[in-house]
């Protein structure tokens, strides 16, 4: 049976009437309008042939009794549904909490271990409540947890993730052949760690061809099995990634940038206690029961959220979070404007990574220059190893897993029109120039942002005017 391929159709626990609308009584016969929208149920399931056994027909010379008929179809969706999601059956006993009070408590959990975002955090609930669910969704968006600097909680995060998701597989930098093997006979929540390490350019093409059609319900896989003959293979199943760098492109389009700031240890409790705790099964019990609960309105509707209400997402990742916002629709109280306010933000600021990863760049070329005692100039060779020198940094994993070149230096800097002469880097012109502009804190760890632009940018972009800073420095961009 596969729900997912008529959008048109309206999935059948969101078909039914509130109960009450119905201006008879269990006894009395329905009228003609009630007949019609049963027909329009029954003709749902008879269309996928997943009618229940010793059903009675409509169209049987018999009086219809509208309630009845219609708790008879609803039970039947909710064991259907539940059968299609399969998850194992909650432990938890009594009145289930409020859908928000469930999500707060998710959330709460999370950031006792993980310091990221309000924003962020309701897109981690979000998908952890899709990861017992998607397979009631046409379409599953992956996660892109990555940061600008080491120890910024990306393994935590998967760790956390791990915990929570049920069927997870987490592991760290596979090959890229362990990767496709695994996900041809199994669909486990895939948490990937290092993945920069496994996306290595060699191996790249055939595991991200894979991953990208995981993503997508109705899509297959084509590979050779063991007698060599070819054989379509469902990959579909929610991917969360951790590293340095950027994802290949196939995979950022289908993905949830999740970009995290250090922390310092204090702020957080270590994550080896996490599963220990009675919170975190408890939490995955009341999951368990509120999908069990729900899952008649988490399929695909076919209704989409308009292109205005998120402007800075391309049309794949607008329709791969639309499974999210199903989810936060049902949850409702505030979690719909939440959750859009959320996408609305973690994409817009996902525009100017690139520019604050060029504004690092500036800043620790300017130390550089700073600690060799203000040279004229300086070689690309001697900054390139000062650059992967620094411990704090991800430049020598910069792409790929492999150290930044001159060229991509040249390429970060060259938004400022400075440019290397020949190799040599003079600390003269535009570097001097706009370098005395901006007044810079102190720190060798200080993650650095525009607070305005006060340097020519290219790109249109709006800059988010915030400075991340481990020292307690209160000097900001000029």
């Amino acid at each position: 049976m596969n729900m997912h391929n008529s959008p048109s159709q309206t999935s059948p626990g969101s078909s039914f009437p509130e109960e009450g609308q119905s201006a008879l009584d269990g006894s009395a016969p329905a009228t003609e309008d009630e007949i019609r929208e049963l027909q329009q149920i029954e003709d749902f399931f008879r269309q996928y042939d997943c009618l229940p056994e010793n059903y009675r027909p409509l169209s049987e010379d018999a009086p219809v009794h509208y309630k009845e008929k219609q708790e008879e179809l609803d039970d039947w969706a909710k064991s259907l549904a539940a059968e299609l999601i399969a998850i194992p059956p909650s432990t938890f006993i009594g009145p289930l909490p409020e859908s928000s009070e469930i999500m707060d408590r998710l959330t709460g959990f999370l950031r006792r271990y993980l310091v990221c975002t309000s924003d962020q955090l309701t897109v981690l609930a979000l998908w952890i409540m899709h990861a017992y669910s998607y397979k009631a969704c046409s379409v599953t968006p992956y996660l892109n947890i990555h940061s600008m600097e080491r120890r910024s909680g990306k393994t935590t995060c998967l760790q956390l993730l791990s915990y929570l998701c049920p069927d997870s597989w987490f592991v760290t930098a596979p090959a890229a052949a362990t990767v496709i093997r695994k996900l041809l006979y199994s669909q486990p929540i895939v948490l990937l760690d290092d993945r920069h390490i496994t996306f290595s350019p060699s191996d790249r093409q055939q595991v991200v061809s894979l991953l990208t059609c995981g993503a997508t319900h109705d899509q297959r896989y084509f590979a050779g099995d063991s007698g060599r003959t070819i054989k379509a293979f469902d990959v579909f199943c929610p991917k969360a990634f951790a590293g340095r760098g950027p994802l290949p492109p196939a995979l950022a389009d289908r993905s949830i940038p999740i970009c995290l700031s250090p922390a310092r240890p204090s702020t957080v409790k270590r994550i080896c206690f996490a599963e220990d705790e009675p919170e975190c099964e408890l939490l995955i019990q009341l999951i368990r029961r509120w999908i069990m609960d729900h899952c008649g309105l988490l399929f695909d509707s076919g209704d989409e959220t308009s292109g205005d209400e998120l402007p800075h997402l391309n049309p794949h990742q607008h329709q791969h979070v639309q499974p999210l916002l199903t989810l936060a629709d049902t949850i409702v109280g505030d979690w719909p404007r939440q959750a859009r306010l959320a996408f609305c933000r973690i994409f817009f600021e996902a525009q100017t990574d690139r520019i604050n990863r060029s504004i690092q760049a500036l800043y620790d070329v300017r130390q550089a220059f700073m600690e060799r005692g203000h040279p004229e100039r300086l070689s690309s060779h001697y900054l390139i190893e000062y650059l992967c020198g620094l411990n704090h940094r991800s430049w020598g994993e910069y792409k790929d897993g492999k150290a930044i070149s001159g060229q991509a230096l040249a390429q970060l800097l060259g938004r400022f029109q400075i440019k290397p002469n020949q190799q040599i880097w003079v600390h003269t012109g535009p570097f001097a120039a706009i370098t005395a502009r901006i007044s810079w804190p102190r720190g060798p760890s200080i993650l650095i942002s525009l607070r305005k632009p006060t340097v020519p940018i290219p790109q249109a972009v709006p800059v988010r005017q915030t400075v991340q800073r481990k020292s307690n420095d209160s000097r900001y961009l000029a």
